[in-house]
C-alpha cells in the first residue's frame, strides 16, 4: 500500500501507524534506523497534523462567534434610542427611533419640526404645536395670547400648505388655547414632562419653519413654579421660566424642548408684561397644556389644579441626603388661605409625597397636580426640617385675575 500522490507536504490524509504497531514494513522502512525515523517523521506529521487541525478549529470558531454575535447584537454597537416625532393617527404621544446619544440644538429642532404649524391671526405671525389628530381635523395647541380677540386663525404646515383653522377654545387661567384645522396627516409632537426637568437643564424654544427663516433660542431652566400676569391681568401659576432666553415672536406659541426632543413646555411672550425678570423667557409646562387641551378638545371648561404652594424649588442632593430623604420641591411660599396651608405647610418646608406617590423635584408636584380632578381629596407628605408630617389636602381648581 503506497501514499496516494498530490497530497500536500503534511503528508497522506490517513496516516500510517508507526512501524513497530504494524506487522508490516515498507521497504523504505527497512535498516537499521528506518524503523526509527518512520517513528519519528509519523509523530512529527502527526503533531503537525494536530497544530493545523486546532488551527483550523479556532478558526472556525471564531467564524461561529463571530456569527452568532451578530446575530444577537453584541458585536454591533446599539445608539441610544431617544424620543423624535413619528406620525400616529389619533394620539398625542409618539413612539421612539435611535439617534445618536450625542445631540445637538439643530437636530432636534429638524425632529421637531413636523408637529409645529404657524398661526397667522390679529395681523402676527406665531406658533402652534399638533396636539392630536381625529375625524379628519388636526388639533394644535398655541399660546392664548397668539389667537386672543379672534375665533378664525390662517394655519400654515410644515410643508408651506396653508388652511384656514378655528379657535375651538382659549384659557387665559393657564394661558394656553386649541386650534382646530383640517387635515389628520401630520405628526403629533413627542410630549416630555416638568417631572423629568431640573433647575439649570438646558432647553430650546422652536418656532414653526412655516412662519419664515427657523426662529430657535437656547436657555436653560431657572425656575419651574414661578408666577407671572398674563396680558389679560390673569395670575399664571406654575410656570417655567428660561434663564438667557429671548423668545423670538414667531416662537411665541411655539415649542420648548428638552435635549431629547420632548416638549416639554408651550412657550409663551410673557416678557413686556413681568418687566421685571428681564432676560428670561416663559413656558407652559406641558403637563399643564395638555390637561386644558383636553378639556377644551371635550368642550369642558378646564380646571386648574391648585394647592397654593408657590415658587417650588428642587432640593439639593446635600440637603436631600441631610434630611434622609429621596429628593422633593421646596416650598418658596405658601398662598393665604389655602389648601396647602391648611394643610400646615410653611415655606421652606420641602413636600416628599402627594396623592400617594413620590415628589422627588418641583416638577414632579407640577406634573402630579396636572393629572388631578377638582375638587380631590387626598394626602400630602412633607418635611419641616427633620420633622415628617403627613396632612390630609383638598386640591382645588385656581382661577381668575
Amino acid at each position: 500500500m503506497e501514499a496516494e500522490e498530490g497530497r500536500d507536504d503534511d503528508g497522506p490524509l490517513f496516516a500510517w501507524l508507526p512501524p513497530e504497531d504494524r506487522l508490516w514494513r515498507h521497504p523504505s522502512e527497512v535498516g537499521s534506523h528506518g524503523a526509527t525515523r518512520s517513528a519519528l517523521a509519523w509523530r512529527r506529521n502527526r503533531g503537525a497534523r494536530l497544530w493545523s487541525v486546532a488551527v483550523v478549529s479556532g478558526v472556525l470558531g471564531a467564524v461561529l462567534a463571530s456569527g452568532v454575535g451578530l446575530a444577537t447584537g453584541l458585536l454591533v454597537q446599539r445608539p441610544v434610542r431617544i424620543p423624535y416625532p413619528v406620525p400616529s393617527a389619533g394620539t398625542s404621544v409618539a413612539t421612539t427611533v435611535a439617534q445618536q446619544a450625542s445631540y445637538t440644538w439643530p437636530a432636534v429642532a429638524n425632529a421637531v419640526a413636523p408637529s409645529l404649524v404657524g398661526i397667522r391671526a390679529n395681523g402676527q405671525n406665531g406658533s402652534g404645536i399638533v396636539y392630536t389628530a381625529t375625524h379628519g381635523e388636526s388639533y394644535i395647541v398655541t399660546a392664548a395670547d397668539v389667537v386672543s380677540g379672534t375665533r378664525t386663525v390662517r394655519v400654515v404646515w410644515d410643508d408651506g400648505v396653508g388652511e384656514i383653522g378655528h379657535v375651538v377654545g382659549t384659557d387665559p387661567v393657564s394661558g394656553i388655547a386649541l386650534v382646530a384645522a383640517a387635515g389628520a396627516g401630520h405628526p403629533p409632537a413627542v410630549f416630555g414632562s416638568a417631572a423629568n426637568l431640573q433647575i439649570a437643564s438646558d432647553v430650546l424654544a422652536v418656532a414653526a419653519r412655516s412662519t419664515g427663516p427657523v426662529s430657535v433660542a437656547p436657555g436653560n431652566l431657572s425656575g419651574l413654579d414661578a408666577e407671572l400676569q398674563s396680558p389679560g391681568g390673569y395670575t399664571l401659576q406654575g410656570m417655567m421660566a428660561v434663564g438667557g432666553l429671548t423668545v423670538p415672536s414667531a416662537a411665541d406659541g411655539g415649542a420648548l424642548v428638552d435635549q431629547y426632543g420632548e416638549v416639554v413646555g408651550v412657550v409663551t411672550d410673557l416678557t413686556s408684561v413681568n418687566s421685571s425678570m428681564q432676560g428670561m423667557g416663559f413656558a407652559v409646562p406641558i403637563d399643564t397644556a395638555e390637561h386644558v387641551a383636553a378639556q377644551l378638545l371635550a368642550g369642558k371648561v378646564p380646571t386648574h389644579p391648585w394647592i397654593g404652594v408657590q415658587n417650588a424649588t428642587d432640593v439639593s442632593s446635600l440637603t436631600a441626603s441631610q434630611l434622609g430623604i429621596a429628593g422633593g420641591a421646596e416650598v418658596g411660599s405658601v398662598a393665604p388661605g389655602s389648601p396647602a396651608a391648611r394643610a400646615g405647610l410653611r415655606a421652606g418646608d420641602i413636600v416628599t409625597a402627594f396623592d400617594g406617590r413620590q415628589v422627588s423635584s418641583a416638577g414632579a408636584l407640577i406634573s402630579l397636580l396636572a393629572s388631578c380632578r377638582t375638587p380631590d381629596h387626598t394626602r400630602i407628605s412633607f418635611s419641616s426640617g427633620r420633622r415628617r408630617h403627613r396632612a390630609p389636602i383638598t386640591v382645588e381648581s385656581f382661577g381668575g385675575p
